[in-house]
């Protein structure tokens, strides 16, 4: 039944999602320096491609190089990835020279460069071995939601939910029969679905089911749902397995509101390097792709 219905979506692959382009952001942290040219990214830019800022690919880049890569992509739509505050990192340090805590670091690398993040989208989940019990746990969440919002007030605070993504088989429940996914979703006003499309097409049912609920769950209360896309060892068939994995969704009516195509691997050697828009494998190239499939300007 899986190859089945894998070997159907290749033959319907040709819809259009029906967003808008500028619900689309890119970024990563493999080859993050390739937005620094502005000619990789010029028909994402002109659809009003958004950035996505990984912190660890922003933490790699000089100040002069976060000065022009703000530059190239000033009035886009900015959405910030960093992880949720430890207990005891959350405030600002006495001593800079000796550690800095969250709020530090995020003064420092967003803050100070006049960042405007729509979104800051924090790991909530460490625990992979069981994801029913979401590491920090919801009132840590709950603590720190509104002195996040302080430092960003702008924005959204998003949890990523990701262990799915590696647990096999996936063994927590869907987040519409949940009360604690529920609740932390309603708090923060969206969620975050880290599901790599290789990853979400080879996977039981139960996965689908999983990430396509999430979805529903969001969109179906008027929050915000936003899905990452990630290559990790998809390589040359980044493109056509992303492709797949979005008509799976909008044939269960399980769109996301908002597309983020980024990475998170290094390695030299890695295929699916941010790149440029005119590769069809890279980070650009498929995000550039998704804008295609969106209603916009072709």
């Amino acid at each position: 039944m899986k190859k089945l219905i894998l070997v159907l979506l290749l033959l319907t692959c040709s819809a259009s999602y029906g967003q808008t382009s500028a619900n689309v952001y890119c970024g990563g942290v493999n080859g993050f320096d390739s937005l620094l040219d502005p000619s990789n990214s010029t028909v994402f830019r002109k659809r009003g491609g958004g950035l996505y800022l990984h912190n660890n690919g922003w933490t790699e880049l000089s100040h002069d190089q976060r000065m022009k890569l703000l530059g190239t992509f000033n009035n886009h739509p900015m959405i910030i990835e960093v992880g949720f505050p430890k207990p005891g990192e959350f405030g600002h340090s006495p001593d800079k020279s000796k550690y800095h805590w969250w709020c530090d670091n995020f003064d420092d690398l967003y803050v100070k460069y006049g960042i405007k993040p729509q979104i800051v989208a924090v790991n909530l989940e460490d625990a992979v071995n069981n994801p029913t019990l979401l590491q920090p746990t919801f009132e840590q969440f709950d603590e720190h939601h509104g002195d996040l919002q302080r430092m960003s007030p702008q924005s959204l605070i998003l949890p990523i939910l990701g262990p799915m993504n590696i647990e096999l088989p996936i063994r927590t429940e869907m987040v519409s029969y949940n009360e604690r996914y529920r609740r932390i979703i309603s708090t923060a006003g969206g969620v975050v679905i880290d599901s790599p499309p290789k990853v979400f097409i080879t996977r039981e049912d139960e996965y689908r089911d999983w990430v396509v609920d999430a979805i529903r769950h969001a969109n179906s209360n008027g929050y915000k749902s936003v899905l990452i896309i990630s290559p990790h060892d998809s390589s040359n068939l980044f493109n056509k397995h992303t492709t797949m994995m979005l008509r799976y969704l909008e044939l269960n009516q399980a769109l996301p509101t908002i597309y983020v195509v980024e990475n998170y691997i290094y390695g030299k050697r890695y295929s699916n390097k941010v790149g440029k828009e005119t590769q069809s494998n890279s980070i650009l190239g498929v995000a550039k792709y998704i804008q295609s499939k969106l209603k916009c300007d072709k």
